[in-house]
């Protein structure tokens, strides 16, 4: 017979073994695929794999460790789980690390140096040279600068076959500024977006007919001479002949 005085040790149920091991199979499953990514993206070479599978292998990591954590939580709730607080520190410590690397590889692809040549038989005199770098145009909705500011935006980044759609938006976001920068600043920098953005863009500025009203308007609006100098008659010809010159890339009749 047991003594009275004796203090009884109780003892947690051990879970049915039917309920905790699909749990260890899938948190094993998980570690697996969180593992598969790290050799990916060690072994990620842009000239190689596509930017795109980065940024599909991010969004997968974060719902793997969604899944491990959900997991290791239903393990840790029957009490089999508390001798691998260290191991889920670990991968935690592995998953920020990795995400870092990924997000800071998606970074540096989205800026890259842009070389574009149209005539083949001036290659070998380009590589010869050392040519300064282009800044990027700058448009902040007047309607007077949008033709230059598409034309150039066009050549560098829109037809530009060696740069990725992510990379079109983060440059086309960073030539807009004032009210332009407005229309897109909603649009996430994504591949899918870029085109819709871009489309938006041109559906509000591509508007020829404002566009000659605004050219007329500045003419009819010129800088008054106060003084006849050669510097304030300068002015005035300038004013005068780049709205014209304006008018007439829009085939409008300025002869008359």
């Amino acid at each position: 017979m047991q003594d009275p005085s004796t203090p009884t040790l109780l003892l947690p149920p051990a879970p049915p073994s039917s309920t905790l091991r699909p749990l260890i199979r899938r948190r094993a499953s998980t570690k697996a695929s969180i593992s598969f990514i790290q050799k990916l993206v060690e072994r990620y070479d842009p000239a190689v794999h596509s930017l795109r599978q980065i940024k599909t292998r991010l969004n997968s990591l974060q719902e793997h460790w969604s899944t491990f954590i959900e997991t290791h939580n239903e393990i840790s709730d029957l009490e089999q789980g508390f001798k691998e607080e260290n191991e889920y520190l670990l991968l935690e410590d592995q998953i920020c690390t990795l995400k870092a690397t990924m997000v800071d590889l998606l970074d540096k692809s989205a800026v890259t140096e842009v070389i574009s040549t149209s005539n083949s038989t001036q290659a070998s005199h380009i590589e010869s040279m050392r040519l300064p770098a282009i800044d990027l145009p700058k448009f902040s909705g007047d309607l007077r600068d949008w033709p230059d500011f598409i034309n150039t935006f066009n050549a560098l980044f829109h037809d530009n076959l060696k740069i990725t759609d992510v990379q079109r938006f983060h440059y086309l976001k960073s030539s807009l500024t004032g009210t332009a920068s407005d229309v897109i600043k909603n649009y996430s920098i994504t591949s899918a977006n870029y085109q819709e953005a871009y489309s938006e863009l041109v559906r509000q500025y591509e508007n020829k007919g404002l566009t000659i009203q605004t050219h007329i308007r500045a003419l009819l609006h010129s800088p008054k001479v106060h003084q006849a100098s050669a510097v304030e008659l300068r002015k005035l010809h300038h004013h005068i002949a780049s709205h014209v010159r304006a008018l007439k890339a829009l085939e409008q009749p300025v002869q008359h």
